[in-house]
């Protein structure tokens, strides 16, 4: 039973992820006291990211890349086809970067401390009450009580303090297990990610290699309906032959999009917990950034008006719908198209592209967090309009 706070913030932060410590870095630097609760005893660990990030996204979001979490720099990618059709996409200057996840958020929580955030680690948050007119309260593990203006639940996919708040998670059927290798000792250009399709491979998803460096590798997938450990060891097996696998890291994606409400009296919701993630890939690094920014500022103007009701933390949903909002739906839309497409039909998608030249046109178009455009034009192209009448029948027996 939550007692009288012992402690008073303006904001209370939970979870130390990018998402988090950029919402309480935002907080901070608008002028507001802000602690962070992690549960974990390290931040960025443990790690299940793929860590493949654009370097537009990295600069929207104002983060500067870094050698010291920086493996290396991806100026494109290979993609191939159940029946191994091939094309390329490939630009001139960096794209990407694939970076140490764990590296990448040690820095952001630096930088959050550097701002007057307060970390708290190894504290894991047991619940969550809104009392009145006092503010939203918050119960640590050690038994002390956390009253703050503010709640920000930047928790992840496994959010507890969703349902609390009362509000929906996002939709367990579009989250997929998935898994990764670290391999090492592999030769590979450390310039290119490779993605693989076909149901054979990852059923409802893809598989990936993307290098961190030139000798070593993070290969995965994530799959519907199937053991993704026998998967992802057939997989590698038939493409890379006997490799040393260093590392095994388990981790889910999340494809569903967005919850349909992220705030209520008191509380905000960014990142992975909301379902802020690209419904294409499962990358969500850069979007829950983006909306965790908001949400700070957001919060930080709510403070200051001395009023965190709904009515007012509502500025916050409509704010960042107004950034993503229409990226998500149409990745969305692209998503359950491509989870009932058969190997057959990926095939011809493939081949028209090929002989099309359609590559160049991502080449050019293309963004990696902003992906609406090129969505928009690949399926309006006529002969993938085309193809793609035969979805009617892979949603009929596909």
């Amino acid at each position: 039973m939550l007692v009288n706070a012992t402690e008073e913030f303006d904001a209370v932060v939970v979870g130390a992820g990018p998402t988090g410590l950029i919402a309480a870095t935002r907080l901070a630097d608008l002028g507001k006291t802000v602690a962070v609760f992690e549960e974990h005893k390290e931040i960025g660990i443990p790690n299940h990211c793929t860590g493949l990030l654009s370097a537009s996204g990295l600069k929207q979001i104002g983060v500067v890349p870094d050698k010291r979490f920086v493996q290396s720099e991806v100026k494109g990618a290979h993609f191939h086809s159940p029946t191994h059709l091939t094309f390329t996409i490939k630009a001139q200057e960096v794209k990407a970067y694939v970076v140490d996840r764990s590296n990448f958020d040690k820095i952001l929580g630096t930088r959050a401390i550097q701002a007057g955030v307060e970390i708290r680690l190894n504290s894991r948050i047991k619940g969550l009450k809104l009392n009145g007119d006092k503010g939203t309260y918050i119960a640590e593990t050690n038994g002390r009580n956390v009253r703050a203006k503010v709640v920000i639940d930047a928790e992840g996919y496994a959010s507890r303090l969703l349902k609390q708040a009362g509000l929906k998670p996002p939709d367990s059927k579009w989250m997929l297990p998935a898994l990764q290798f670290e391999i090492v000792n592999l030769n590979v250009d450390s310039t290119m990610v490779e993605l693989f399709f076909g149901r054979d491979i990852a059923p409802g998803f893809f598989a990936w290699i993307v290098p961190t460096g030139s000798d070593s590798a993070r290969v995965g997938l994530a799959c519907r309906g199937g053991n993704q450990y026998q998967c992802l060891k057939q997989f590698v097996d038939k493409t890379l032959g006997k490799v040393e696998v260093n590392q095994i890291r388990p981790g889910c994606v999340i494809l569903g999009g967005p919850i349909s409400r992220t705030f209520k009296d008191g509380f905000l919701v960014v990142g992975d917990a909301a379902g802020q993630v690209k419904p294409t890939t499962g990358g969500g690094v850069i979007t829950g950034a983006i909306c965790a920014k908001v949400a700070g500022e957001t919060a930080a103007k709510a403070i200051e008006q001395s009023d965190t009701s709904e009515k007012t933390l509502k500025e916050y949903e409509v704010s960042w719908r107004e950034l993503l909002g229409k990226e998500f739906s149409t990745m969305s839309l692209a998503r359950k198209l491509a989870d009932r497409l058969s190997d057959k039909t990926i095939d011809k998608i493939f081949q028209i592209i090929i002989e099309e030249e359609l590559y160049q046109v991502i080449e050019l178009e293309g963004d990696m967090d902003f992906q609406s455009g090129i969505i928009k034009a690949a399926i309006q192209h006529p002969k993938v309009l085309k193809a793609l009448t035969s979805v009617a029948s892979d949603l009929l027996f596909g």
